[in-house]
């Protein structure tokens, strides 16, 4: 059974990421972000499972979720933008990430969200941590 076709697994899916998330956040809150809701998916190998946003930094994080089996990287994230910069409480810069589920990469997960939301790193340095993470997984 996968978490794609199965409620309760991908509940526990997002709840195990939102759990990352707050391990790294040091006290600090954060707020919904995009709906990830559960929808059965046939025809993919992975679904978006959470996000979240610090509401006064503008910045977020999304978590795709690759099944066990699926081919390719395990491990792979990057920065984008979201909305128009013209409206700054619409504007979000993001944390995108796509994983498989596994002890290696929930702690990666902590440490980028640390970085990104948390201690509000430059980009630059994030996306160094990034490569450093990604290079180490994989």
């Amino acid at each position: 059974m996968s978490f794609l076709i199965d409620p309760k697994l991908f509940d526990d899916a997002k709840t195990h990421w939102a759990n990352e998330v707050r391990l790294s956040a040091a006290g600090n809150s954060v707020s919904p972000w995009l709906d990830c809701p559960f929808r059965v998916i046939t025809d993919d190998v992975c679904a978006n499972v959470y996000s979240c946003i610090v509401d006064t930094s503008r910045r977020g994080i999304l978590i795709t979720q690759w099944l066990p089996d699926a081919e390719g990287t395990e491990f792979d994230a990057w920065i984008g933008t979201f909305g128009d910069p013209a409206y700054p409480n619409e504007h979000v810069e993001y944390l995108r990430v796509h994983c498989k589920q596994s002890i290696a990469v929930s702690a990666a997960v902590r440490a980028l969200a640390k970085a990104w939301l948390f201690d509000a790193l430059p980009r630059k340095d994030v996306e160094g941590l990034i490569k450093e993470l990604v290079t180490s997984s994989g």
